[in-house]
């Protein structure tokens, strides 16, 4: 019987502070897969967590497979009381075994599974209980029968990301081990959050004043992919790593030691390691530190036919840079001697000749040198840019406020700038990446910099005075201060939560519009609140999408990029087709219509569409309806609905008196903002029943809108709920109420609440339900 992690103390049910953990609990006694042990706490660096102990016991997983995965498996899930965070499902047995898709957990505390691709922003934003429980379910069975990690996903990389990079050029290290000195400027995000403060990027400099720094270069094996390591980073932590790999890392060191110091400037041994080291600036220092490249061809299956092999051979750099320079290191190594090494000062340093079956003395301390891991990012080239690209007013001086400043919000500056349109403060919490530039209107030499920094400073150089600050925080997480003076705040940060954040802010803040293109970079989208604030953006996402499932252009509005491409090893490292051309032309459209629209206090929804082949841009002028907002206390959910579905469920209702009709509604949830939205309404389908006292919605045509309005939305619109009319008052009658009942239980096994309005005789009179199945 294998050994337990034991975490925390035990609590009582009634103890639990976490909705969460209570929607978790509540989701785990209805689930026959799941067994319930216990519950627990435990507070860690000042977080305080809770924990459900369950027996996880799903269907489809082979008692005897080869991974290890056990028919039963105990489980903690964890959920942070103290913030929304996505909770983790932690292994407790200590002979898990190391396996894909496993999150980064430290030596000695339990295995941690990785269930999503996606951002855990983006996952709680439709996550529920139910559907916690099924990932965890579906990794295990996946797990167990080996296609939980598909044949069209990328391969694992060796060693979890890191938040240091270096830039290579693009073939840098590629082919053969004679390269050529680098010379590198360090790029740091300076303005980051305390979390990030680390982050910095070695960019490669053209600087012919300072000397160079000349990678040694290491090439691995064929390697099967598989399980993503997180060493310790020294240099024997990255040894032992490598060593499970098959791969004698001190070995290999000692010939490419050999080699590099053999080619080093004449007299670099004996002022490198000449004690006590003389005063010399760092310009004429060529060898500071060491930075080793290690070549890693990476394999699907080590099984494969040698055509598939040539086929799947997916070769990948990584860099580490060892603080020690590289004649320490070889003294260390013993792979430099001296002629007098008792001496206090040894001299007559030279490199050894490795010779077969000889070995080198190490020093003891060699595996405590600092290893640190740096992303190896590519500069951009003329193939990378063909690949990403798929081939082929006035505001006087008011200050606006622009979040985002990617593609689009670096275009629309530029232009704004260029025309004279407003003072700015920008914010964006990124770095550049090399990637970036195929669409951006930065620089390469301003890679590894705050994006709102480099945009500041080149926009700068346009037009002066047009600055006013920039800031590198989350738009999720703007202060109060930064709308301080500010007549309009722009959304370009393509960003649902983001736009919902700012739309839903709950302070003072100025008119907002957010501006975005469709995945397939072929259209520009404009909402634009109106001056008073009774349309906001998170009404008009809504209409947006109503146009977009029932108008003929949005068929093809919202379909995927034609392709995308990894711009890193992370899962979220993804990016795809998009013309610079088409970002010029949507940005420009939208740099020429915001001024003139803004200039109106009235609300605005636009669409331009382009067509790449013609180059023909139209425009969609969607009429705009005034918001309601319905707070529903007891489950503590705000329905949002916009005046033109309310007026098409009266309208109904008049025609079809004395009897009662209805329909359904359709929209989408938001649980990071407990907000649902209601895109449509519709009306009674033609076998319904309809009495003057009562109402029995039929069903013909529904599934088929339905499947329409999913697929125009990219699995975005859904079922929401029902609607129906009374011919008086809209207070809920008993029927109401246990059809509401019915309807949640309905929807319970997704974890999703039921929705019902009542539409009364009066202009004003509607009822709003919302029931959570507990």
């Amino acid at each position: 019987m294998s050994e337990e992690f034991s975490l925390g103390e035990p609590i009582a049910e009634s103890a639990l502070r976490s909705p969460w953990s209570r929607q978790l609990l509540a989701a785990v006694l209805k689930d026959s897969e799941f067994e319930l042990l216990g519950l627990r706490h435990y507070v860690e660096d000042k977080e305080e967590f809770e924990l459900l102990m369950v027996i996880a016991q799903p269907d489809g997983v082979p008692s005897r497979n080869p991974f290890g995965i056990r028919c039963r498996e105990l489980l903690a899930l964890q959920v942070c009381c103290s913030k929304r965070a996505q909770p983790e499902a932690l292994v407790l047995r200590r002979d898990f075994p190391n396996l894909m898709h496993l999150n980064h957990s430290l030596p000695g505390t339990p295995r941690s599974l990785c269930l999503f691709e996606e951002p855990p922003t983006a996952v709680m934003r439709s996550l529920t209980a139910p559907r916690f429980l099924a990932r965890i379910k579906h990794w295990l069975r996946a797990t167990a029968t080996g296609t939980l990690h598909t044949s069209d996903q990328p391969l694992e990389p060796l060693f979890f990301p890191s938040s240091l990079a270096v830039v290579l050029p693009t073939n840098y290290g590629v082919t053969g081990r004679q390269m050529p000195p680098l010379t590198f400027t360090v790029n740091k995000a300076s303005q980051y959050s305390q979390e990030r403060a680390g982050d910095l990027t070695l960019l490669c400099s053209d600087d012919p004043s300072k000397k160079g720094l000349r990678p040694i270069l290491l090439e691995l094996p064929t390697i099967e992919h598989g399980l993503i390591e997180a060493p310790e980073w020294t240099l024997s932590g990255l040894a032992a790593s490598l060593q499970s790999r098959g791969f004698d890392l001190y070995a290999a060191l000692e010939e490419a030691l050999y080699l590099h110091l053999q080619s080093a400037p004449e007299g670099y041994l004996e002022r490198a390691l000449r004690k006590p080291a003389p005063e010399t600036s760092s310009s004429s220092k060529p060898f500071d530190l060491t930075l080793l490249l290690i070549k890693a061809p990476l394999l699907r299956s080590q099984a494969a036919t040698i055509a598939e092999s040539r086929s799947e051979l997916d070769v990948r750099m990584y860099a580490f840079l060892l603080i020690q320079t590289p004649a320490e290191l070889g003294r260390d190594l013993g792979v430099v001697a001296c002629a007098n090494p008792k001496d206090t000062d040894p001299s007559g340093w030279a490199p050894l000749l490795p010779l077969p079956g000889a070995a080198f003395e190490r020093l003891p301390d060699l595996g405590k040198v600092a290893c640190l891991q740096l992303e190896v990012q590519r500069a951009l080239d003329a193939p990378m840019a063909r690949r990403f690209s798929g081939l082929p007013e006035s505001g006087g001086d008011e200050i606006r406020l622009l979040f985002g400043l990617g593609a689009l919000g670096s275009h629309l500056l530029d232009n704004w700038v260029r025309m004279g349109w407003g003072r700015w403060r920008l914010v964006d919490p990124d770095t550049l990446k090399p990637h970036n530039l195929v669409r951006h209107t930065a620089l390469a030499t301003q890679v590894g910099r705050s994006k709102a920094e480099v945009v500041a400073e080149m926009t700068a150089l346009l037009v002066p005075n047009r600055m006013i600050q920039t800031g590198v925080f989350d738009a999720t997480e703007a202060p109060p201060q930064v709308f301080d003076e500010a007549s309009l705040v722009v959304d370009a940060t393509a960003s649902l939560d983001a736009a919902r954040a700012l739309s839903l802010y709950a302070g003072q803040r100025p008119r907002l519009t957010t501006l975005f293109f469709n995945p397939r970079g072929t259209a520009a989208v404009l909402m634009l609140e109106d001056q008073d604030r009774h349309v906001p953006v998170h009404g008009l996402e809504a209409q947006y999408l109503r146009a977009v499932i029932n108008e003929v252009w949005g068929e093809s509005h919202l379909l995927p990029a034609d392709g995308r491409f990894r711009t890193g090893y992370g899962c979220s490292d993804i990016s795809h087709v998009l013309n610079k051309a088409d970002v010029a032309v949507l940005a420009g459209t939208l740099a020429r219509q915001l001024p003139q629209l803004s200039r109106s206090p009235e609300a605005a929804l636009r669409v331009w569409s382009l067509d790449p082949t013609s180059g023909t841009v139209t425009t969609q002028v969607i009429a705009v309806a005034h918001t309601r907002r319905f707070e529903d206390h007891r489950s503590e959910f705000v329905l949002v609905i916009d005046e033109a579905i309310l007026a098409k469920m009266r309208q109904w209702r008049q025609e079809q008196l004395p009897n009662e009709t209805g329909g359904i509604l359709v929209g989408y949830h938001d649980f990071n903002h407990n907000h649902l939205f209601v895109v449509d309404a519709l009306p009674a389908p033609p076998d319904s029943k309809a009495t003057h006292t009562s109402f029995e919605r039929g069903n013909v045509g529904l599934k088929e809108k339905l499947t329409t309005y999913y697929h125009c939305s990219q699995g975005q619109v859904s079922y929401l709920g029902e609607w129906h009319t009374h011919p008086a008052d809209s207070a809920p009658s008993s029927q109401d109420q246990e059809t509401l009942v019915g309807l949640s239980k309905t929807l319970a096994p997704d974890g999703v609440p039921s929705v019902m309005i009542i539409v009364g005789a009066e202009e004003g009179d509607i009822s709003v339900l919302v029931e959570v199945q507990s």
